[in-house]
């Protein structure tokens, strides 16, 4: 009778495993990141965290938001009090902060509206600061624009001027008119 009992066990623990085996091979294969969000769908999502990565996978920036919106018709996000991080290479990352920002439907371009703020930091040391009213910023080309008022700051120096063009992975910075500038010694 033991014989039995153990080899009745034995042939239930087999079949069980054989089922659970089946019945995950059967399973659709979970959804691939940029599919949980549907840009065809109205939302709104708050305290939210958006990640984007490289061609090779690798973390490129973080987009943290209290409130993220959008509208299916247009395909455009909005966003409440943005900070982005974004890294360039290894050495180098900028910090965006700004009061409010829209994201374009093909997700390569953010505006981003009223007290802009960016900070460059090179190997964890705070570099130059942007200031502008409005600023857009490229997310495929690592690239600032502005058309209005732009204050670059950095210890020792500052400028101002109309219009700026910045490449954040060259890290040179572009004023394009009516510049004035601010230089001190020490």
């Amino acid at each position: 009778m033991r014989t039995r009992t153990l080899l009745g066990i034995g042939v239930f623990l087999i079949l069980a495993l054989l089922s659970r085996w089946i019945l995950v091979a059967q399973r659709p294969p979970p959804p691939e990141v940029g599919a949980i969000i549907n840009t065809q769908l109205d939302y709104d999502l708050l305290e939210l965290q958006v990640r984007w990565y490289d061609e090779t996978g690798l973390a490129r920036g973080l987009l943290q938001a209290p409130r993220i919106s959008q509208d299916a018709a247009s395909g455009i996000g909005e966003v409440n009090n943005p900070r982005i991080q974004w890294q360039t290479s290894e050495r180098a990352r900028y910090e965006l902060l700004a009061e409010s920002a829209t994201i374009e439907a093909d997700r390569s371009h953010l505006n981003l509206f009223g007290g802009v703020t960016v900070n460059e930091i090179i190997g964890g040391v705070d570099g130059l600061t942007v200031q502008a009213d409005d600023l857009l910023f490229d997310v495929l080309e690592n690239s600032l624009y502005s058309k209005g008022l732009v204050r670059l700051t950095q210890p020792g120096f500052s400028y101002q001027g109309t219009g700026m063009e910045a490449d954040l992975d060259s890290r040179r910075y572009r004023l394009l008119s009516r510049v004035k500038g601010h230089y001190e010694t020490r």
